[in-house]
């Protein structure tokens, strides 16, 4: 055992078991960390440079600027002062988020000035380097572009919509739905912008997973990116549609094997719908899930069948209640 936040624990950890590889998998906190100790330890590394790019938002924005890369308008948030200035830059309604934290913690949405009061002190909070990032909200349909950089080359694997409820719960994604609906025209923009995106960050050989939202004037805008295998099953959406396993990539990748293009191309073009099951807060009975609505047994229909045990309590989402869908 051995904290995952402290690049010397890591090390000492591999180095006692003669590691051939450190990776993570849907976990940004880790990448800066699995980066360094790779390095350190003469293994195939995203490198520090690029890892802190994908996981610190001020530093992903300023390097997607630098590129021109299309993305909202944002600025960077430290204390009260700096937001209400922040609100004159960036407008409303708004996204406020720390700059260096994950799976929607501290996330919330703007839509009056008084509301950047009451949320600010919660979104620092989760910032390890005490800095959040207030951009403008995209309206638009969100997309997950899944790709892989292979000897520096990086090229679209799959893009999905990411369906989210507009009520209790607004970060969360509540469904992943293979192919993205988007076509012609905006669909090749929102390739090409998740791989420049991609690359420019500084992934070379490995996975990452960029966040669009395809916007009404037919664009595409980039509002999160990372380093990783993508949490929330998307792994799974991924291997249904295309064909491509990533988890196994991506320990091919940090074992540092030779690894032919073709086996990062897509194999196939399946629909594919992952859809979360919700439930009111309380209460959570422990259960098989066998079958849901109709259709459930075509091919293109991925469910989880085996029999799993259930946390037996559903809190309510107080967090999540007004937070934004970036990530």
């Amino acid at each position: 055992m051995a904290d995952v936040a402290s690049v010397d624990a890591i090390e000492g950890l591999a180095r006692s078991h003669g590691a051939d590889a450190v990776l993570t998998v849907a976990e940004d906190r880790s990448v800066p960390v699995v980066a360094a100790v790779a390095e350190r330890l003469g293994l195939p590394s995203l490198g520090p440079d690029a890892a802190h790019r994908f996981t610190h938002k001020l530093a992903m924005r300023r390097t997607l600027a630098e590129e021109g890369l299309p993305q909202p308008t944002y600025a960077a948030v430290r204390n009260l002062a700096e937001g209400r200035a922040a609100l004159d830059t960036v407008g409303l309604p708004a996204v406020l988020k720390p700059a260096d934290a994950e799976g929607q913690r501290g996330l919330f949405r703007i839509d009056e000035p008084g509301e950047l009061e009451s949320h600010l002190h919660a979104a620092l909070a989760e910032s390890t380097s005490r800095e959040a990032l207030l951009e403008r909200l995209v309206e638009g349909t969100e997309m997950n572009a899944v790709v892989v950089a292979l000897r520096g080359s990086t090229r679209l694997v799959s893009l999905s919509d990411r369906l989210r409820p507009e009520d209790a719960g607004f970060g969360v994604a509540r469904a992943h739905v293979h192919p993205a609906r988007i076509h012609s025209d905006q669909l090749a923009a929102a390739e090409r912008t998740a791989e420049r995106a991609a690359s420019v960050l500084g992934l070379r050989d490995g996975i990452g997973v960029v966040q669009l939202v395809a916007t009404t004037d037919g664009g595409a805008s980039v509002v999160g990116a990372a380093a990783r295998v993508a949490g929330g099953r998307l792994a799974e959406l991924v291997r249904h549609a295309v064909g491509v396993g990533l988890v196994e990539l991506a320990l091919r990748f940090a074992l540092g094997e030779e690894i032919p293009e073709e086996d990062v191309l897509p194999r196939r073009a399946e629909p594919v719908a992952l859809r979360y099951l919700t439930a009111e807060p309380g209460h959570l009975p422990t259960g098989r899930v066998a079958r849901i609505g109709r259709g459930t047994r075509h091919p293109a229909a991925a469910i989880t069948d085996r029999a799993r045990r259930i946390a037996d309590h559903e809190p309510p989402w107080r967090r999540r209640a007004r937070a934004s869908p970036r990530a």
